[in-house]
């Protein structure tokens, strides 16, 4: 009790999250709908209760909601089958009556019994099922037998269908507990993270998951750009606020995740998503019996010091990003096994992307289909990063945006335009983009080819292709043996704008390929001995190609670039508005990458000195200021371009340009 207390009182949270239930799929009170397991019977629900009410903060409870042991066995028909009929126990069927009587009443004893402000839903992902019920639907709505998928369409078409099950299951839930308790706060965790793609909708509160529950800053930098403009108010969770402590007595303190993580990592996370905008609500779940690890008490204040002292001039600010990085609903819908680890390939791309374009230091938004065409106007290039689909209506918006005066930027193939269940070989392709793959480089027997970089090193660009299309070249590879394999990057005219395209599979390569250099003895033999040291450590995406794509993602946002600085890759710049002010976020993400042993994760963030950059304002500024970590920063004017030095950066620092979007940004 007396730790319990200790974190309330001293950490505050906005909302002090306990579970009703877990993974596992049992109650941890004495339900009288889902079975309990020996042991929890909600005293320590009870307890924080007590604990919430007494210092004035807002309890929540914690359901898994979608996946678990639904109950005792007499609830079998309440399970997803395989296509053999046998009942799995990862999950309830959205079409059956698993909602009504038995999901919706549990959650509304739990309300009932413990008064929460709020519900965070965990394992709220769509499922395949082919149970009578499924199959019943299915061919009702569709005239055919519901079998496993045998190619891309019929993956789609599935995936359609276990879509809609589930998201009608959502609205269902909501509806039914808005009902009980108009003012509940309602979360489906996963349901508009970045790999589903989905439209929010209004059967949620706000968008929250423990996506800072891990050890990779990447990740959290991806995932707080998208949760930026995914439709819903983000509220993020630290969800392991805890140190690494080799001593720590997990027998005496158990923790259900034990992912500790150093400090200034956990802050830097935090640091990450205000900078984009989003809450950090310090929502915090404590373990399924109700403990807390003894050191969470001084991270958690500590942690709720860094966010409170940054919230009023983050959250809720508008991102101010020109570029996009399209994610594509229609190849969402047809992978292979969507609901399963399928997804985790195309959000492997998108992150990708996003890597390269905040490691050159170009704001941009990660956005799907819905998105984009809300949020156009507000873009000067939109990036299509080996995109194999794109619907009809998607590349109408594409298409008149590119005639207007945009860009785009296609990586590899251009996408095939149709709707997912409806593509064939005929299909036409966006604005006419037409290549096949490219023979083979001449040093080597397969289609990859690869070139010399600026210091010297060889390495791969990915699988060509060749177009017949008439566009102009900007740049021809050149193998290091001197052969010309041809163009490689081009751009054509459509209307006032220009489509940008880069005849190589350059992202594959990038995702695929660790960090090595390809070095022909003939030509860099001395370079491979000297630098084997450094690509037997480094597991990461060449820098070379990384900063190659940046490159050319800058030549297609031509004079229309928000921020240039020559800083670290590990720096990250957010550019937003908080009213008529220019907001420049600048993260320190030092360093770059993070190895996977804990031990050598940073205990402190390297300072870095002299942090420079150019920002192009929408009008002349006559005030410029740091907001936070005190310093007297320098900068210099020249019209609308405005120059500034930060003399140190620690985790995160925002310069103020005051009142220059009163006209808009153009």
């Amino acid at each position: 009790m007396d730790v319990m207390r200790d974190y309330v009182r001293s950490v505050r949270p906005d909302v002090m999250f306990a579970p009703a239930n877990g993974c596992w799929g049992y109650a941890a009170y004495d339900s009288q709908i889902m079975p309990s397991l020996e042991g929890y019977r909600g005293d320590f629900l009870n307890a924080w209760r007590k604990i919430c009410d007494e210092e004035g903060v807002r309890m929540g409870l914690y359901i898994a909601s979608f996946n678990g042991n639904w109950g005792p066995p007499e609830k079998r028909g309440y399970y997803i089958c395989n296509p053999k009929g046998e009942v799995s126990l990862g999950g309830a069927c959205h079409n059956s009556p698993w909602a009504e009587e038995y999901f919706i009443p549990f959650c509304k004893e739990a309300m009932d019994r413990f008064r929460p402000a709020a519900i965070w839903f965990d394992g709220t992902c769509p499922d395949y099922c082919y149970c009578g019920r499924c199959k019943a639907r299915f061919q009702d709505l569709f005239g055919k037998e519901l079998t496993p998928p045998t190619n891309a369409n019929e993956n789609a078409r599935i995936n359609e269908f276990a879509e809609t099950a589930f998201v009608n299951a959502m609205k269902k839930i909501s509806a039914a507990l808005k009902a009980h308790d108009p003012k509940i706060m309602l979360c489906f965790s996963h349901a508009f993270t970045d790999p589903w793609l989905r439209k929010a909708g209004d059967y949620a509160d706000y968008s929250g998951n423990d996506s800072c529950n891990t050890a990779s800053l990447k990740t959290a930098q991806f995932d707080a750009t998208y949760r930026s403009t995914c439709g819903v108010p983000s509220n993020l969770w630290i969800f392991d606020q805890t140190i690494i402590n080799q001593d720590a007595d997990t027998e005496r303190f158990p923790t259900f995740h034990l992912r500790p993580r150093p400090l200034n990592l956990i802050l830097a996370e935090a640091a990450c998503q205000l900078a984009h905008g989003n809450r950090v609500t310090l929502w915090f779940c404590a373990n399924q019996n109700g403990s807390l690890d003894h050191d969470k008490p001084v991270v958690g204040k500590r942690l709720a010091e860094f966010v409170r002292s940054r919230a009023a001039q983050c959250v809720g600010n508008e991102s101010m990003a020109n570029v996009a990085i399209l994610g594509s609903q229609a190849d969402n819908m047809r992978l292979p096994n969507r609901s399963g680890g399928g997804i985790w390939g195309l959000t492997k791309g998108l992150q990708a992307q996003h890597e390269i374009l905040s490691m050159n230091h170009i704001p941009c938004e990660v956005v799907h289909d819905d998105t984009l065409a809300e949020r156009i106007a507000r873009y000067d290039l939109v990036i299509l990063g080996e995109i194999e689909v794109l619907l009809p209506g998607t590349a109408e918006v594409l298409a008149s945006f590119v005639k207007q005066g945009g860009a785009v930027f296609v990586i590899g193939r251009a996408p095939l335009v149709a709707p997912p269940t409806m593509v064939e070989d005929k299909s036409p392709t966006f604005l006419g983009l037409i290549s096949t793959p490219a023979p083979g480089p001449s040093a080597t027997p397969w289609t990859r080819s690869y070139r010399r970089y600026e210091d010297g090193v060889v390495t791969y660009v990915g699988r060509l292709r060749k177009t017949d299309i008439d566009c102009q070249v900007i740049e021809r590879l050149t193998e290091p043996n001197g052969h010309d394999a041809g163009p490689l990057f081009v751009r054509a005219p459509q209307g006032k704008g220009w489509a940008y395209w880069l005849l190589a599979e350059s992202l594959s390569e990038y995702v695929e390929i660790p960090y090595k250099s390809l070095q022909p003895a003939e030509t860099e033999g001395e370079k491979v001995s000297s630098d084997k040291r450094l690509r037997k450590q480094v597991v990461a995406p060449h820098p070379h190609l990384r900063k190659f794509l940046g490159q050319l993602a800058r030549i297609a946002l031509g004079d229309r670039w928000l921020i240039e600085s020559d800083v670290p890759p590990g720096v990250e710049f957010v550019v937003n508005r908080r009213d008529n002010d220019l907001l420049v976020h600048v993260v320190n993400h030092v360093p770059g990458y993070e190895p996977e042993r804990p031990e050598v994760f940073f205990d402190e963030a390297p300072l870095l000195a002299d942090i420079k950059f150019k920002v192009r304002l929408p009008a002349a500024c006559k005030s410029v200021k740091a907001l936070f970590e005190g310093e007297a920063i320098s900068f210099s004017k020249e019209g609308k371009m405005c120059q500034v030095c930060i003399p140190r950066l620690r985790l995160h620092e925002t310069v103020s340009f005051e009142n220059v979007l009163k006209e808009g940004f153009v």
